[in-house]
């Protein structure tokens, strides 16, 4: 592996129970996945081939997480401000905002900011996996969670 880093993973699910998530958050959770894989050829890449996964990594950055930032930010973020979860919702536009830099420095060459873009998006996935979407689950309307409620285009 061409980046040498280990990430730590807290248990806040001790008794490895399976999280069944609201039919809402589900394909939010599905995105997640994508990007924990992608975050882990990032880990384990080969040095000869950083462009080519640079390239990859911006061409999933376009397709998919921008799209799903937006998801996040314009349907689900604001919802969780009524309820009083600001600081969740600011360190989630934060890491959003690190990862959209770390992409500008990664099409302008910095082969360095891949592996942070790696490690930030890991790290990012787990927060919301395991603090934000369980707030969110608390917190918001089980009618809306479960999608019965469509506002915008869903998700």
């Amino acid at each position: 592996a061409c980046f040498n880093h280990s990430v730590v993973v807290t248990n806040i699910n001790p008794e490895n129970k399976i999280m069944k998530r609201s039919s809402r958050l589900q394909p939010l959770s599905r995105e997640h996945h994508k990007a924990l894989v992608l975050s882990k050829k990032i880990e384990i890449a080969d040095c000869s081939r950083l462009d080519e996964l640079a390239d990859l990594v911006q061409e999933f950055f376009v397709a998919e997480l921008e799209p799903h930032f937006l998801t996040e930010e314009l349907e689900f973020l604001p919802r969780l401000v009524k309820f009083g979860a600001k600081v969740f919702v600011q360190q989630t536009l934060d890491e959003h905002q690190t990862l959209r830099s770390l992409i500008i420095e990664i099409r302008n060459g910095d082969i360095e900011s891949l592996k942070k873009f790696g490690i930030l998006l890991a790290d990012h996935v787990r927060f919301e996996e395991r603090m934000l979407f369980p707030l969110a689950e608390q917190l918001l309307d089980a009618q809306w969670l479960s999608g019965a409620e469509r506002v915008g285009k869903g998700v």
